[in-house]
C-alpha cells in the first residue's frame, strides 16, 4: 500500500498489517526542585524556641518530555528575597507566609494572585508573574514574615496556573486536598507549598518528596525526602505537619513542532551500481544554506549550535523497522550559524530499498525554539560494524586525547611530535590534520582493528600527499614491539603507490598518485583476500591471503610507524579515518566516494554532478500523519454487505481529518458524508500527537457487490491532500460477525460541538432515500409510541442515515429475551412500524449467528442528532424488507462523451 500526494508524488509506502506499536521510553530530566522557606515565630515571648519553616515541594504529572526546569530558588526571613535575574518569559512563583495573623500577606506589585488562606494565627498567599528579564528580587510581600521563590524556565502555558487545593488546618497534621488536574496529557507539574511550625525541628517534607532549602528564625536542620509519585488525573500530597498548605498545578505547553523542513532526495544512480541497497549507511550532508542560518543571522534555525536540526525518513522502507516515520541518528561535524554551512552525518537505515529505479527521500527539519540541548547521537550514526571513526577535526595541541572517536568504542587518539593548532586545516570534508613528515602522528595505545574472530576489516582514509618519496604510513596496526617486519597490518604509500603489508607479504596496488591531490584510499579483507580501492574504484587485483587476525591487543597508529624508533612519517593531509570490522562491498565504497566528492546536494531536476537533490523550504510542514496500519473486513448480511475499516496513526500534527473512498469497477465514491475529525480541532494548534489516534468507519452496500478496495484521503490545515491506499478488503469468511463489530465510529468533523460525537451502532451512512420515519407522527402513532415506552423494548439510537446491523449477542446484552421468536420481532419509530431484516429467523430461534438489519435515519435538531428505534416482540409477524429479482437487460453505453463537467466541491 502506498501513500500518494495529490500531485502523484509518493509520500510513504506499504502500510503493514496491524501490530503493537513500539513504545519508546522517554525520560524527563529534572533536578527534583524543592523550595522551602521560613517564617518568624508566633511570639518569642510566648514561645521562645519556636522553629518555623516554609515548605515548597514538587510532584510531576507524568510528562514525557522536559516541559519546565527549575533555574533558581531562594528563601528568606523577610517580606522580600533576592533572586538570580531570570530570563524573559520565565515563570516566577512566590509563596509568602505570615506568622501571627490569619490575614494573608499583601500581593507584591505586578504579581497575579493564585490563592490565599489562613488558620490558627498563620496565613499565606501564593502568586506568580511572567518575567520581563529584569527582576532581582521577589518583590515586596507586605506583612510576610518569610518568603520562598522558585523560577521555572520552559514553555509554560499562556495560563500557567491550573487547579489548586488547600490544606489549611489548626493542627500540626494536615493534608493537601486531592484535586483534579486541568491538563491530563502529561504537560503539568504539581507543586506543594506549606507554612509549618514546630518547636523541635524544621517541618517534614511530604512523603516521597525532598526538602532542599529553608529559612527559620532559630536554626536550620535536615529533613527527610525522596521523589514523589505522580498521576495524570488527581494528585494527593500529604504533609507531615504545617499550616496554610497548598497544592498547585503549573501548566506547561507541549514541545513545539519544527516550523521548517526541506526534502533531500538521494539519486539512486549515485548509490553503487544504481540498483544497490545499502543498510545503515552514514549519509554525508554538506551544504551552505541561508535558511540554515540562525534567526539572529536572518535564517530559521533557533539554536546557535544547531540543536534544533534533525533528519527524518517518512516511509517504512527507508526506516526499515516497520515505522512509517523515524528520526534518524545524526552527528553534526560542523555548523556555522552565521553562514548556514552544515556538515552532518545521518544514518539512513535503508538506501535504495524501494526498487532499482527509486530514489531515497529523507527530510531535514529545523526551526524549533523548544529545543535547546543537543539532539545528536553520533554513536547511533556509526553502528556496531564500525571499530572507530576519526573525523580529525579537533585541535591537535589541545588536551589529550585530542582526536575523538565518534563510535561507542571511544578510541580517542593522542597526537605525538609537536603538532600545533595551525596544523588543523580544511580537509576534503571538514577539518583535517596536516602532518609535517618529520615527527607528527596519532597514537591509540590499545586496539586491534577488524573482527578479532574472522579477521574481516575495512581500513579507509582521505589523504593528500605533499611528498611522495619513500614509505609513508597512513594507518598501522602492530604489537608492542612495533618494528619492521612485526607489523600485523600496514597501509601506506610507497613512492606514491598504495601499499599493503599483511605481516608477511607486501603488496602494491595500481600506479602512483599525484602529489597535492585528494584520494580516498580503502583496503578490505574478507578472510581470503585483500582488495584495494582508490577514489571508489578497485585498483590492481585482489591478493589472496590466509594471514590470521592478531591474537593480542595491538597498537594503532596514524601518520607514522614504530614506538622505539618512529619512522615512515606521512607528509600531507589526512582526513576521515575509519576502521570497520566487516569487509565493505565495492558498491558501499563507491557510494562513499560519490557522497563526498559530488558535493552534497543540488537543486531539482537531478544534477549529474551532485549526489542528491535539495528541495525548497516548506514553512509549517504538512500534517505528517503517519499511518501504522489499515485493514478492511467484510461481513455478509442477508441484503447488504458491511465493510468495517480500521486504521491507526502513530503521529499527527495539524491534521484536519480523513475522507474514506470506495473503489469499485475503477470508480471512486466517497462514503463519508464529511471529514472524520483529525487532531487539529481536537487539540491545540501545532500540537504533536506522538501516540497518534485510532479511526474506524463502516460502509454498507448491496450484498455480493463484487471486488472492491478503499482509499483514505488525508487533509491538513494547509489544504494539502495526501492519499493512502489501496486498502484491500478481507472477508470475514462467511461469519455474520459473531463477536460483534466495533460499536463506535470515528467522530465526523460536522458533529464536533454537538454533544455526543460517536455513533453507538455498527453502521454507516448509505446515501439512499429518506426513510418514512422522518414523517410527522399522527395522534394514533403517538398513542402506539406511548404503549411501547410503557412496555419491555430494546431502544436503538441512530445518529446518521444508513443501513444498520445489530447481532444477537448485542441484542441479548441489551436485555432482549434470548427465547424470543425472531419471526415476531417488530421495529417501531415514533409509533410507526418499519420493515427490517431478521437473518436466520426461519427456525424460530434467535441464535448467536443471527442478526437484525434495518434502514435508519438520525435527527438534525439543536439538542440531539439521535433518533430512537424500538424493538419489541409482538403478537404477530413483523414487517420485513422484501426483495425482488431483476430480469432486465443492460443497454450499451454511449460511443463518445460529447460534454465535460468539472466537479469543484466547495466542502472539505
Amino acid at each position: 500500500m502506498k501513500s500518494v500526494r495529490k500531485d502523484g508524488g509518493i509520500v510513504s509506502a506499504i502500510l503493514g498489517p496491524w501490530r503493537r506499536g513500539i513504545a519508546r521510553a522517554c525520560r524527563w530530566r529534572h533536578d527534583g526542585a524543592v523550595i522551602p522557606g521560613s517564617k518568624r515565630g508566633l511570639s518569642p515571648v510566648i514561645v521562645p524556641h519556636l522553629l518555623l519553616t516554609l515548605l515548597l515541594v514538587l510532584a510531576f504529572a507524568s510528562p514525557a518530555w522536559a516541559a519546565l526546569s527549575r533555574v533558581s530558588k531562594a528563601s528568606a526571613q523577610a517580606n522580600s528575597v533576592a533572586i538570580t535575574t531570570p530570563s524573559v518569559g520565565d515563570l516566577i512563583l512566590v509563596f509568602a507566609h505570615r506568622d501571627g495573623s490569619t490575614t494573608a500577606p499583601t500581593l507584591a506589585t505586578n504579581y497575579t494572585n493564585i490563592n490565599s488562606s489562613g488558620a490558627n494565627t498563620n496565613s499565606s498567599r501564593i502568586g506568580y508573574k511572567i518575567s520581563d528579564g529584569t527582576e532581582t528580587t521577589s518583590g515586596t510581600w507586605t506583612n510576610a514574615t518569610s518568603v520562598a521563590v522558585v523560577v521555572y524556565r520552559g514553555q509554560h502555558a499562556t495560563t500557567p496556573i491550573g487547579a489548586t487545593g488547600s490544606g489549611g488546618a489548626s493542627s500540626n497534621a494536615i493534608a493537601y486536598n486531592t484535586f483534579t488536574l486541568q491538563v491530563t496529557d502529561g504537560t503539568s507539574w504539581v507543586v506543594g507549598v506549606g507554612g509549618h511550625r514546630t518547636a523541635t525541628n524544621v517541618g517534614q517534607a511530604p512523603t516521597g518528596m525532598q526538602l532542599q532549602t529553608s529559612a527559620t528564625d532559630v536554626a536550620a536542620s535536615d529533613t527527610n525526602g525522596g521523589v514523589s509519585s505522580w498521576s495524570t488525573q488527581s494528585v494527593t500530597v500529604n504533609a507531615s505537619s504545617g499550616w496554610s498548605s497548598w497544592a498547585i498545578e503549573i501548566r506547561a505547553t507541549p514541545p513545539l513542532p519544527f516550523t521548517y523542513r526541506k526534502q533531500i532526495t538521494i539519486d539512486h544512480q549515485k548509490v553503487g551500481t544504481g540498483a544497490t541497497t545499502l543498510t545503515d549507511y552514514p549519509f554525508l550532508f554538506n551544504v551552505t544554506d541561508t535558511n540554515l542560518k540562525t534567526v539572529a543571522n536572518g535564517g530559521h534555525v533557533t539554536d546557535a549550535q544547531g540543536d534544533d536540526i534533525i533528519f527524518r525518513a517518512v516511509d517504512p522502507t527507508t526506516c526499515n523497522d516497520g515505522n512509517v516515520v523515524c528520526t534518524l541518528d545524526h552527528e553534526i561535524e560542523s555548523y556555522d550559524p552565521t553562514t548556514g554551512k552544515l556538515v552532518a552525518w545521518a544514518r539512513i537505515p535503508s538506501v535504495n530499498a524501494f526498487s532499482a529505479s527509486s530514489d531515497t527521500v529523507i527530510y531535514i527539519y529545523y526551526g524549533n525554539s523548544w529545543i535547546t540541548t543537543s539532539t545528536q547521537n553520533p554513536t547511533g550514526v556509526w553502528n556496531a560494524n564500525y571499530n572507530a571513526v576519526w573525523h580529525l577535526k579537533e585541535n591537535p595541541a589541545g588536551t589529550a586525547p585530542q582526536m575523538k572517536d565518534s563510535t561507542t568504542n571511544a578510541l580517542h587518539a593522542t597526537s605525538t611530535g609537536s603538532m600545533t593548532l595551525s596544523q588543523q586545516v580544511a580537509g576534503q570534508i571538514n577539518g583535517s590534520l596536516n602532518f609535517d613528515g618529520t615527527n607528527d602522528g596519532l597514537n591509540i595505545p590499545s586496539y586491534t582493528i577488524g573482527d578479532t574472530t574472522t579477521g574481516y576489516f575495512t581500513l579507509e582514509a582521505w589523504i593528500n600527499e605533499t611528498a611522495t618519496s619513500g614509505y609513508r604510513n597512513i594507518v598501522n596496526n602492530c604489537p608492542a614491539s612495533c618494528t619492521y617486519p612485526n607489523y600485523n597490518r600496514w597501509l601506506g604509500v610507497s613512492s606514491g603507490v598504495i601499499t599493503w603489508w599483511d605481516g608477511a607479504t607486501e603488496s602494491a596496488f595500481g600506479t602512483a598518485g599525484s602529489a597535492s591531490t585528494w584520494y580516498h584510499i580503502v583496503v578490505t579483507y574478507n578472510g581470503t583476500s585483500f582488495c584495494a580501492y582508490r577514489n571508489g574504484a578497485p585498483i590492481g587485483s585482489c591478493v589472496s591471503s590466509s594471514y590470521p587476525p592478531p591474537g593480542v591487543t595491538s597498537l594503532f597508529q596514524i601518520g607514522y610507524t614504530s614506538t622505539t624508533t618512529p619512522q615512515e612519517f606521512f607528509q600531507g593531509m589526512i582526513d576521515e579515518v575509519r576502521v570497520s570490522k566487516t569487509a565493505r562491498s565495492a558498491d558501499w565504497i563507491s557510494t562513499e566516494y560519490k557522497n563526498v566528492t559530488l558535493l552534497s546536494c543540488g537543486v531539482s531536476p537531478i544534477d549529474p554532478s551532485k549526489f542528491c537533490i535539495y528541495g525548497t523550504e516548506e514553512n509549517n510542514p504538512p500534517s505528517a500523519v503517519h499511518l501504522r496500519g489499515a485493514q478492511a473486513t467484510s461481513y455478509e448480511g442477508a441484503f447488504a454487505q458491511t465493510v468495517q475499516l480500521k486504521w491507526r496513526t502513530s503521529h499527527e500534527v495539524d491534521h484536519l481529518g480523513f475522507h474514506v473512498y470506495r473503489e469499485q469497477n475503477g470508480q471512486l465514491l466517497r462514503v463519508t458524508p464529511s471529514l472524520l475529525a483529525g487532531s487539529a480541532l481536537l487539540a491545540r494548534g501545532r500540537t504533536e500527537l506522538t501516540a497518534g489516534q485510532r479511526y474506524s468507519w463502516w460502509d454498507v452496500l448491496p450484498a455480493n457487490s463484487g471486488p472492491l478496495q478503499y482509499w483514505l484521503e488525508e487533509i491538513d490545515l494547509h489544504g494539502q491532500r495526501t492519499w493512502h491506499g489501496p486498502i484491500a478488503v478481507k472477508s470475514a469468511k462467511g461469519r455474520r460477525d459473531i463477536a460483534g463489530p466495533e460499536q463506535v465510529r470515528s467522530v465526523l468533523l460536522s458533529k464536533l460541538g454537538r454533544g455526543k460525537h460517536k455513533g453507538r451502532l455498527p453502521g454507516a451512512p448509505w446515501q439512499g432515500a429518506a426513510d418514512a420515519a422522518t414523517q410527522t407522527p399522527t395522534a394514533a402513532q403517538l398513542a402506539v409510541q406511548g404503549q411501547l415506552a410503557a412496555g419491555p423494548a430494546i431502544k436503538l439510537g441512530v445518529s446518521a442515515e444508513g443501513w444498520y446491523r445489530v447481532d444477537q449477542p448485542t441484542l441479548i446484552a441489551a436485555g432482549l429475551d434470548p427465547r424470543v421468536d425472531p419471526r415476531r420481532l417488530q421495529l417501531f419509530v415514533e409509533g410507526r412500524e418499519v420493515p427490517l431484516v431478521v437473518t436466520g429467523a426461519q427456525d424460530g430461534r434467535l441464535e448467536p449467528r443471527d442478526a437484525i438489519e434495518f434502514y435508519g435515519v438520525g435527527l438534525d435538531t439543536p439538542w440531539t442528532d439521535i433518533r430512537t428505534y424500538w424493538l419489541v416482540e409482538g403478537q404477530q409477524a413483523g414487517q420485513r424488507v422484501g426483495g425482488n429479482e431483476w430480469r432486465g437487460r443492460t443497454q450499451p453505453g454511449p460511443a463518445s462523451f460529447p460534454f465535460t463537467i468539472t466537479w469543484q466541491p466547495r466542502e472539505l
